[in-house]
């Protein structure tokens, strides 16, 4: 490695430069720069699980963007409440029969793939299931029974014509942490700060390009390391490695040093998609475990967390329900 100068310092993966960046506005320049600084050849493992949007780039991307973002406007996902209700529904009806009235059990509320080679098997799964609500969709809106505002009406037609449009439906939702008032909220944020869902982001020059003062060559990878920003004691306080959402009591933009530090969903235009709809699925589903559970960590549960595409818990996240 080489000597750090200011924030941002150059590392070597074999033959292959990179830059590791930690200066938030550097940051927000390479983030807001689509087609300059585009994303890293994906892995085989990124390939399968994350395929879609996220990993379209330039006029691909924008098209594709374009056609899903109405989907995702606020107004568009409240009509999906009723939906997330019925889901939450289930999900509690399930812990309702492992849980006695008044009594307690554990429950692990993630549940990770162990083997790798079921990776493909549920990769098929779930592209089988989508397909089949694109079917029914289609039908419903041949017969004229489907509601103009429905979230995927929109763009059904083409989903049945371009296979792309499948693989965004399986798309990254980003957090899964709950919530369902403003104190909560700040309880999202201080969570997203110290485990944002995707650890890491990557961008790499597709020609000369310049970030800040320095010109880098084409081939070379921009490391922007989100977790360490989010911790960094200079830009959050001696405190950055507490859990402490009142640094978030007046809003994102004051909680920090620096208001550009905080990228939880990403940044610019290729911010993520779905940060509304996990953030409204979020509130929804702990406003209800909290209607019916009070819940503790168990004695179980290992920290370790860990990132598979996703920064997720490594041995589970096992807590003790008390039905009340």
């Amino acid at each position: 490695m080489a000597p750090t100068i200011g924030s941002n310092s150059i590392i070597w993966f074999g033959p292959r430069p990179a830059v590791l960046c930690m200066d938030p506005e550097i940051i927000r320049e390479v983030m807001s720069k689509s087609y300059v600084f585009q994303r890293p050849p994906s892995t085989p493992l990124t390939k399968l699980l994350a395929q879609g949007l996220s990993t379209y780039e330039t006029d691909k991307w924008a098209k594709h963007r374009r056609l899903i973002n109405p989907a995702f406007h606020l107004q568009k996902l409240k009509l999906m409440l009723p939906a997330f209700y019925l889901s939450c529904c289930d999900m509690l009806s399930k812990w309702d029969k492992i849980v006695s009235v008044g009594g307690s059990c554990e429950v692990d509320v993630f549940f990770p793939t162990r083997l790798n080679k079921r990776m493909t098997e549920i990769a098929k799964e779930v592209q089988s299931s989508i397909l089949g609500i694109i079917n029914k969709r289609m039908k419903a809106i041949e017969a004229g029974e489907a509601s103009n505002e429905d979230l995927l009406r929109d763009n059904v037609v083409l989903a049945r014509v371009d296979n792309d449009l499948i693989e965004q439906a399986f798309g990254l939702a980003g957090a899964r942490q709950r919530g369902g008032s403003p104190s909560v909220t700040m309880i999202f944020h201080e969570v997203l700060r110290l485990y944002p869902p995707i650890a890491t982001l990557g961008r790499m020059t597709q020609k000369e390009s310049s970030i800040g003062k320095v010109m880098l060559p084409a081939g070379v990878e921009i490391i922007m390391p989100v977790i360490l920003l989010h911790h960094d004691r200079q830009i959050w306080g001696d405190d950055a490695k507490d859990f402490n959402p009142q640094r978030f009591s007046e809003g994102v933009s004051k909680a920090a040093n620096d208001q550009l530090a905080y990228f939880p969903f990403g940044w610019g235009p290729r911010i993520c998609i779905g940060q509304n709809f996990a953030m409204l699925e979020a509130k929804m589903a702990l406003a209800m475990i909290l209607q019916n559970y009070s819940f503790d960590l168990s004695p179980s549960y290992t920290h370790a967390p860990q990132t598979v595409v996703t920064l997720q818990p490594q041995h589970g996240a096992q807590l003790v329900l008390h039905k009340l």
